[in-house]
């Protein structure tokens, strides 16, 4: 496609030769033959490169679109940006180098379980109870003799002691859920409380499940009633709903990790009342008694701080 810039050239240049053919065959003789040579040395070479011009032109403006123009726009401005980025990493680079490095934040707990697995061997029954009797895992080897006292007290009797580190107050579980704790500690066993027993008190906190996971809710004192457990001081304007999960607090768990104590089955707020009634189905009744238990009890990561350092540089860090 011819533009109208190179038409109108090209008009106007055939005009004047035609023009100034006419005056010089009107002219003289002389004139003629300069028009002649003229034709033949200079504007003929001119036309004919003045021709293909327009042809080389037109076939420039024929083959090229909007398209191609925009698509050479955007090529610059992409070569452009790749230079941009290319500066920037770089910058980055320098600025990581020169900048101070920060100490790696511990991710692991300073705490850990220490699981320690007992059996129970017996039951305690009232101190007033001479009947009762019991069968140990122990004898003359351990260096056990007659008349010897193991234990007083009701309750479960397990074949962990003293020699083996444990201390009263520790928590068992049998699995994964509360069983309950050690009250008493002998030599080479130790007298245990079920979660159920009349006696049994503990600090746990309510989780309920959400569309987002577990969430937090009120804490209370979680205690024994002979054949389950009841979740007392739960203020009545705290939400509290059968189903609702009961875990051991935190401040009182081994290692800071929470225990399963067991799920809510009924939650009453009376009107007037300050504190919900709450009762609490435990995993582990008094009736039943596990083949295994284990004593938890928490002690320093030797990730965190070797067993091999110094009490000095333990307390340093």
């Amino acid at each position: 496609m011819t533009s109208p810039m190179h038409i109108r050239s090209a008009f106007l240049i055939w005009t004047g030769w035609l023009l100034l053919s006419l005056f010089l065959q009107a002219g003289p003789e002389i004139f003629r033959d300069l028009l002649q040579t003229g034709q033949q040395t200079l504007i003929a070479p001119v036309l004919e490169l003045l021709a293909t011009r327009m042809q080389f032109d037109s076939a420039l403006i024929s083959q090229s679109s909007p398209a191609d123009t925009v698509r050479e726009s955007l090529l610059l401005e992409n070569r452009e940006y790749v230079r941009m980025i290319a500066e920037l990493r770089n910058e980055n680079s320098q600025l990581r180098q020169s900048a101070p490095r920060q100490e790696e934040v511990p991710t692991e707990p300073l705490t850990v379980w220490n699981v320690i697995p007992a059996r129970i061997i017996g039951q305690r029954g009232d101190r007033l109870s001479e009947s009762l009797q019991l069968l140990v895992s122990l004898g003359t080897e351990q260096g056990m003799t007659p008349g010897e006292l193991a234990l007083s007290g009701p309750g479960l009797l397990i074949d962990q002691g003293a020699g083996q580190g444990i201390s009263p107050d520790q928590l068992l579980t049998a699995g994964r859920a509360l069983y309950g704790r050690i009250v008493r500690v002998g030599s080479q066993t130790s007298l245990v409380q079920p979660v159920t027993d009349p006696d049994f008190r503990m600090a746990v906190r309510i989780v309920r499940r959400s569309r987002l996971g577990p969430v937090q809710g009120p804490g209370g004192i979680l205690a024994g009633t002979g054949s389950g457990c009841r979740l007392d001081e739960v203020s009545a304007t705290e939400a509290v709903a059968a189903g609702d999960d009961v875990y051991t607090d935190r401040l009182v768990s081994p290692g800071t990790h929470p225990i399963y104590c067991g799920r809510i089955i009924d939650a009453q707020a009376e009107a007037g009342e300050n504190h919900w009634t709450i009762h609490v189905a435990p995993v582990h009744t008094g009736t039943n008694f596990p083949a295994k238990l284990s004593i938890l009890s928490a002690e320093l990561n030797s990730v965190r701080i070797p067993q091999s350092a110094a009490p000095g540089e333990r307390h340093s860090r």
